[in-house]
């Protein structure tokens, strides 16, 4: 989890986290996701419904998937980030 950055509202309090993504909680999704999360600064936590922490835990992994938040201001963002890029037709 990244979450030292955390925005903080002007009254001081940490800002409203969105839910940014729910996906399979293997890291050929979430781990990438994440790591590109960290390297552009976004700050995000990560929450396993259920039994999902449980299970991460013990297996590495969640049966449940993980639930990646990220601060309000930032989602638009965080979306543009983890978004496929548009290659251009090769001709």
């Amino acid at each position: 989890m990244s979450t030292e950055n955390w925005p903080l509202s002007p009254s001081g309090v940490p800002e409203r986290a969105a839910l940014l993504d729910w996906d399979a909680d293997l890291p050929a999704f979430s781990g990438i996701a994440l790591s590109k999360l960290e390297a552009f600064g976004i700050p995000f936590y990560t929450a396993r419904p259920g039994l999902g922490e449980m299970l991460f835990f013990y297996t590495g992994a969640s049966l449940t998937g993980v639930q990646v938040f990220v601060p309000e201001s930032l989602l638009e963002a965080a979306r543009a980030i983890l978004s496929p890029e548009e290659n251009p037709a090769e001709e």
